[in-house]
């Protein structure tokens, strides 16, 4: 049975806030992300005709994504993260929220490409291993190794900091 294939309104209204996290997760500032998602949907739009279902479309997606941020970091040196967005609410959780999110970007920051991206997958999207290798198209062992080699750099990365506030 063939598969009705998505229009580009359809994948745009599901997936923009996924795309969006993952750009932003994959090391792009907000003030990056916008002309990323931008960027990722002139993807599918130029090539959703071409998609063939062996994997998921969330999987299709993060692919380009990657392949977008990493475009986007080529281009471009980032010296000012710019700030998030912070959801209402009191000033201190404002400041707490923003805080946490600038420590979250800081530990992401000491990944390469490839362990920031299994990482992201792994420890904030919620993916398993075979999940992240399909996704990522690389063999479960790598997906592994590079989880492996994320969680050693991110905790050293925590007592670094640890030792510092004390």
């Amino acid at each position: 049975m063939a598969r009705s294939r998505p229009t580009l309104e359809a994948v745009f209204r599901e997936h923009h806030d996924y795309v969006w996290r993952s750009l932003r997760r994959l090391g792009l500032g907000e003030d990056q992300v916008d002309d990323a998602v931008q960027d990722v949907f002139l993807v599918v739009h130029e090539r959703l005709d071409e998609f063939e279902f062996r994997a998921s479309l969330r999987t299709w997606l993060f692919r380009i994504c990657m392949n977008v941020a990493m475009s986007h970091q080529r281009r471009s040196q980032r010296d000012n993260q710019a700030e998030l967005l912070i959801p209402q609410g009191s000033l201190t959780e404002k400041l707490e929220r923003r805080e946490a999110l600038r420590l979250l970007d800081a530990l992401l920051d000491s990944l390469d490409t490839e362990q920031r991206a299994v990482y992201v997958l792994a420890e904030i999207e919620g993916h398993s291993g075979p999940e992240i290798a399909r996704m990522l198209g690389i063999e479960l062992n790598t997906a592994y190794s590079r989880l492996r080699l994320a969680r050693a750099k991110m905790a050293r990365a925590l007592r670094r900091l640890a030792c510092k506030s004390v």
